[in-house]
Parts: structure tokens; sequence; C-alpha cells
């Protein structure tokens, strides 16, 4: 599966498309909703729910360790960027890179989705 980065604005070196590591995809496929439950003195249960938001999800890329470096540079130049993933688009900042087990890896934690 591929994920494309891209930046929020012009950039010559501002957009790539990465195949995404197995285990990456599955994992960037969980959300959940804005729900607490707290127990009550009758041994029932108070739900709060807000429902779902895009913003509660992170994307992890766990991409070739080729692309460290044009990762590296992401994160320390853009406060935003464009992630398109195989579920649509979403706008994110980029908070971390890593390199792990050979490969190179970015988090990105989602602002909202493109509607």
């Amino acid at each position: 599966m591929n994920i494309i980065l891209t930046a929020p604005e012009f950039d010559l070196n501002g957009s790539r498309i990465m195949r995404q590591h197995p285990s990456a995809v599955l994992g960037n496929r969980s959300g959940s909703r804005r729900a607490s439950r707290t127990a009550t003195l009758d041994g029932g249960a108070v739900v709060y729910d807000t429902g779902y938001a895009a913003a509660d999800r992170t994307i992890n890329i766990s991409t070739d360790i080729r692309h460290l470096p044009w990762l590296t540079r992401m994160v320390r130049l853009y406060g935003e960027v464009r992630v398109s993933t195989e579920e649509g688009l979403f706008f994110g900042v980029p908070s971390a890179w890593q390199a792990k087990d050979d490969r190179a890896g970015m988090e990105i934690l989602i602002l909202r989705e493109a509607q």
C-alpha cells in the first residue's frame, strides 16, 4: 500500500509517494469515539459520548530507510502536512521521525479529514 505525503505550500522537494510497511497499514486502520463511562452508585453507568472525530487519530508511516532524511526534513520544516491514504486525505502535524529495524518512520497527529 502506498502513502503520499505533501507539504502545505509549494516546495520542489515537498512531496513523496512511499510504500508503507504492511504492519503500519493495519495499525493505521483504527479509531475511536470521544466517549467516557462513569459507574453510578446504583450499579449502572453514565456514558458521555461526543462522537467521532478524525482529530483523535494518529497515522504512522513506516517505509524504506532511504526516506529518513526526507521525513526528518518534513518534520523540521512544516507544522502541518497533507497525508493521503487509501482511506482519504488528511491534514496533520508531523510530530516525530525515527529509524528502527532498517525502516524509517514518521508519526502524524491528524487535525482534520478533507471533506
